[in-house]
């Protein structure tokens, strides 16, 4: 999932340095407020592409969770900068088992999530936007299951002939929003990156009498589209993911994004939520501006299930520790920022660690989502081992 990005971290009370030989910027910062004495201390890391020069940073999730942290004593927050590389990403895994972390936040479109090896051989749990199979993940998120909901969301406002407008190269999203319900006729259309014209591709939706559209590109192609289904007039539903739907992409299209179904795993950040004004309050104790972007949330949710599995070790935090009570997590609360979480694992291989197996849909109105349901469970689609 692509997320939007936000500000720099301003980190207080934190030394930086770098690691030698490695050259990945590294920051740590003590939590700090009373509690009972004799709390257990651990090590945390939280690694993402906190800079670099992609588009998709997303150094948020740093203030996200140092503010969910905030309060707590005894845990040192350490945060690692992969930079959008793969080579810093490992150097990133490489220090949280020379520190012995007791766990990994993984932020959103951190490189860890293609190769946490490192961080499997030394059993460190990896804890928000991981891969889904490695057995000491606990994946929040995962691009392939968002997209299942897709389809689900499409069928369940009463489509039956399904569209698609996807990028070349990226046919397992298309694979996973097709697998979310059964349909009566599937019209595919792939482009390439940075498309000139959408016209033919359109058209050829339009020739397969689509009743609906599946958009999976990239935010400035979906105002394109937009704009070529309009030129065709046709009366179909859309869907997409939430993250496409960036407040730039909204105000470009105006009341054209009326009705377009937002498809999301955790609450939407531009919905009314009650959650939501808690994380925002706890991040900007720690930096004023930082942003809450689905990126947050995610991080967020995943320091309350480091919490929550923390309550119930007795003895020392370490990673071994920390593993078996983060596997025995089950219904734990993260104030409705995602579903209860439950460490069970799915049937599909592939998906065996994605815990956070719901989907939301909501309906854009005048530029903001609207809930249309409630959290719905994708695990009888992401089990169909076609996904």
């Amino acid at each position: 999932m692509r997320i939007r990005f936000g500000l720099s971290a301003a980190l207080g009370l934190s030394i930086a340095f770098s690691l030698t030989g490695l050259g990945v910027a590294t920051t740590s910062t003590e939590a700090s407020a009373a509690t009972s004495s004799g709390h257990q201390s651990y090590e945390l890391m939280v690694v993402g592409s906190l800079s670099g020069t992609g588009a998709y940073v997303t150094p948020e999730v740093v203030p996200a969770v140092e503010g969910a942290f905030r309060g707590v004593k005894g845990v040192k927050i350490i945060t690692c900068d992969d930079q959008q590389t793969s080579a810093n990403a490992l150097d990133c895994e490489h220090e949280a088992v020379t520190d012995h972390v007791a766990a990994v936040i993984v932020g959103a479109n951190s490189p860890v999530a293609e190769n946490e090896s490192l961080l499997t051989q030394a059993g460190i749990p990896a804890i928000g936007v991981t891969d889904a199979t490695s057995a000491n993940s606990f994946s929040v998120e995962s691009s392939a299951g968002v997209y299942a909901g897709i389809g689900v969301g499409l069928a369940k406002a009463g489509c039956t002939r399904l569209g698609l407008l996807y990028l070349d190269g990226t046919q397992f999203l298309s694979n996973a929003i097709i697998g979310g319900a059964k349909w009566k006729s599937v019209t595919e259309a792939a482009i390439p990156f940075s498309a000139p014209d959408l016209t033919p591709s359109i058209a050829k939706l339009a020739e397969g009498k689509v009743q609906c559209i599946a958009i999976s590109v990239e935010p400035n192609t979906v105002i394109q589209a937009m704009i070529a289904i309009k030129q065709d007039d046709l009366k179909v539903k859309v869907a997409m993911i939430s993250a496409l739907l960036d407040p730039q992409v909204l105000s470009a299209l105006g009341s054209q994004a009326n009705g377009i179904i937002s498809i999301e795993g955790n609450v939407d950040p531009a919905s009314k939520a009650p959650v939501l004004a808690t994380i925002k309050k706890q991040m900007q104790a720690i930096q004023p501006n930082a942003p809450v972007t689905t990126a947050s949330i995610l991080a967020w949710a995943s320091a309350k299930l480091v919490m929550d599995a923390q309550a119930s070790i007795k003895g020392s935090v370490t990673a071994a520790s920390m593993l078996k009570a983060l596997n025995g997590l089950r219904n734990a609360s993260t104030d409705g920022a995602i579903p209860p979480f439950s460490a069970t694992p799915l049937k599909n291989p592939a998906y065996k660690r994605f815990f956070n197996h719901f989907a939301i849909d909501y309906v854009i109105e005048n530029g903001r989502p609207t809930p249309l349901t409630s959290f719905y469970d994708l695990t009888s689609v992401l089990d169909n081992k076609s996904i």
